[in-house]
């Protein structure tokens, strides 16, 4: 049974892995730096104010 699963699982696994890579390609070439910057800063910004108003 392990000598079934094993294969698949790593064959599934580099086809997800593929996948991932292909959008990510897609993704540095679909929008510019600035983009990726403020998207973070604001990911950054709204868990700073989470995490504070939990704080307090």
């Amino acid at each position: 049974m392990i000598r079934t699963i094993i294969p698949w699982a790593l064959l599934l696994t580099a086809g997800a892995f593929a996948l991932q890579w292909l959008e990510y390609q897609y993704l540095v070439r679909a929008f510019s730096a600035e983009i990726y910057v403020a998207i973070i800063g604001a990911a950054f910004a709204v868990g700073g104010v989470w995490f504070g108003w939990k704080l307090a």
